[in-house]
């Protein structure tokens, strides 16, 4: 049986994922990092096909904070003098929320 998480952590973990969005679409990548944890950050992103098969290919793997910090450099560095700017919009949805351990795995759709 799966164990029914508290609302109050449930909301704790929308309002981290609004913020995310937020600094994303501002491109404000000092604020995007601020919502990993220095000793435990990790992002990454992939296709549902790619789950789906069993692939263990990311579009983006980031798995310690000095790649986040990488990643900051190369989006205020690099994207800034070879990239046409858009107006990103982020519409994000909590899909699935598990203990892990001592913290959270969440699943997140966009």
């Amino acid at each position: 049986m799966t164990e029914v998480l508290d609302g109050t952590l449930l909301a704790r973990i929308d309002q981290l994922q609004a913020s995310y969005a937020k600094a994303l679409d501002a491109l404000d990548m000092e604020a995007w990092v601020a919502n990993f944890s220095p000793t435990r950050g990790q992002y990454e992103l992939t296709t549902a096909e790619n789950v789906k098969l069993g692939l263990p290919v990311g579009m983006m793997l980031d798995d310690c904070y000095e790649r986040l910090q990488d990643r900051i450099k190369f989006v205020n560095e690099v994207w800034a003098q070879a990239v046409e700017h858009y107006q990103p919009r982020h519409l994000l949805y909590r899909s699935g929320c598990e203990q892990d351990g001592d913290g959270y795995r969440v699943t997140t759709n966009f």
